[in-house]
C-alpha cells in the first residue's frame, strides 16, 4: 500500500481541482475523497483515479454548506490501510518530485505539514507563501487516535490549525517543510469572520480539553487564556498559527550535512523567518483596523487588493 491523501473535492471548478489531483497521482500518491453519495455521483466520473468514500453526514448544520468532517477524514485514511496518510485541499498543486521522498522519510514516524505558495497562474511559479493556514499535511496512521472528536470540517476555518496543535501538544514530532513544493492558484476570496469566530471558539473550546490542557507548554497556555471573544479571536489566531510554526522543526528540500558548508536549510529558514515576522506585523494591524467602523475596514480591504495587484504578491 502506497502513501494515500484524502481530499474532498467539491462539486465545481472540476476541470481545475483534476489538474491539481493529476499532479498527486504523478508524484506516485494513491488519493481517496470524502463527499456525501450525491456529490459521489457528481464527481465520480471525472474522478477515474480517485477512490471515493461516502460520508454520512456533513457539517450543513454548524458551517452553512456540506463540508465534510475532519474526523471522518481521519477515519477514512485509518481504513485505507496505508501506513503513511495524507490531506490535502482539492486545489493544491503539487509541482515537485522530491516531495515524495521527503514524505517518505519524515512522515513515517512523525508528522510532516506545510503552506501553499500563492502564485497568478501556473506559468508563473514565483509566489508569496500562505503564512497563516497549512494546505498539506502528511502523518503516520498511528498518529490518527490521538485526536480527539471535535466539530472541525475541511473547507471550513481552523481545522488546519487542529491538524497540526493536537500532535505538537501531544509530544509528536511535528515539522515543516520551507521548500516551496504546493502551489495554489491566487483568486478572490471572501472572509465569513463570523464562521472564523464561530470555529475559533471551537478551537479553544478543544485546546481546554482535560487531556490537552495537561499537555501544554506555557506558551500555548496563555494564548488559550485569552478570552476569545468576537472582535478579538483573530488576534487569537495569528497568535496561535505564530506559536506553531515557532515551535515546529523546519525541513528543507535542499539540506547539507557538512557544517563547513553553506547550509541551505538555515538561509532558507531564516528567509522564512524573516516573511513570517513582516507578515505577523502586517496581520496584526489589519485585525486591528478590522474592528474598527466598517468604512475603515472596507478602505483598507481595497488598498490591500490594489498593492497586491500592483505587486503581483
Amino acid at each position: 500500500m502506497g502513501i494515500t491523501i484524502a481530499t474532498s473535492i467539491a462539486p465545481k471548478n472540476i476541470d481545475f481541482q483534476k489538474k491539481a489531483i493529476s499532479t498527486w497521482k504523478d508524484l506516485g500518491f494513491d488519493v481517496i475523497s470524502i463527499n456525501s453519495a450525491r456529490e459521489i455521483q457528481q464527481l465520480a466520473g471525472y474522478f477515474p483515479a480517485v477512490d471515493f468514500v461516502e460520508a454520512t453526514r456533513d457539517a450543513s448544520a454548524i458551517a452553512g454548506k456540506p463540508f465534510v468532517f475532519f474526523d471522518d477524514v481521519l477515519i477514512a485514511l485509518k481504513s485505507s490501510g496505508s501506513e503513511i496518510c495524507g490531506i490535502v485541499n482539492s486545489d493544491i498543486f503539487l509541482l515537485d518530485r522530491k516531495l515524495l521522498d521527503a514524505v517518505a522519510g519524515e512522515a513515517r514516524e512523525g508528522f510532516l505539514f506545510g503552506s501553499r505558495i500563492d502564485i497568478p497562474s501556473l506559468d508563473q511559479r514565483d509566489g508569496r507563501f500562505h503564512l497563516w493556514g497549512f494546505d498539506y499535511f502528511f502523518f503516520n496512521r498511528s498518529i490518527i487516535d490521538i485526536y480527539n472528536q471535535t466539530d472541525f470540517c475541511l473547507g471550513a476555518p481552523s481545522w488546519d490549525y487542529w491538524a497540526v496543535l493536537a500532535p505538537v501538544v501531544k509530544g509528536v514530532a511535528v515539522k515543516q517543510l520551507i521548500t516551496p513544493a504546493a502551489y495554489h492558484v491566487r483568486h478572490s476570496a471572501r472572509y465569513d469572520y463570523d464562521l472564523i469566530n464561530r470555529f475559533g471558539q471551537k478551537l479553544l473550546s478543544c485546546l481546554r480539553q482535560g487531556d490537552l490542557v495537561d499537555c501544554m507548554d506555557k506558551d500555548l497556555a496563555a494564548i488559550v487564556k485569552e478570552k476569545g471573544n468576537e472582535t478579538k479571536f483573530d488576534l487569537i489566531s495569528l497568535r496561535i498559527c505564530n506559536y506553531l510554526i515557532h515551535k515546529t522543526q523546519k525541513i528543507s528540500f535542499s539540506r547539507t550535512s557538512d557544517p563547513g558548508e553553506c547550509n541551505p536549510v538555515f538561509n532558507e529558514e531564516t528567509q522564512y523567518y524573516d516573511n513570517l515576522a513582516r507578515e505577523f506585523r502586517f496581520g496584526l494591524v489589519y485585525q486591528r483596523i478590522r474592528t474598527m467602523n466598517g468604512f475603515t475596514r472596507r478602505t483598507f480591504d481595497l488598498l490591500n487588493e490594489l498593492h497586491i495587484k500592483m505587486t503581483g504578491m
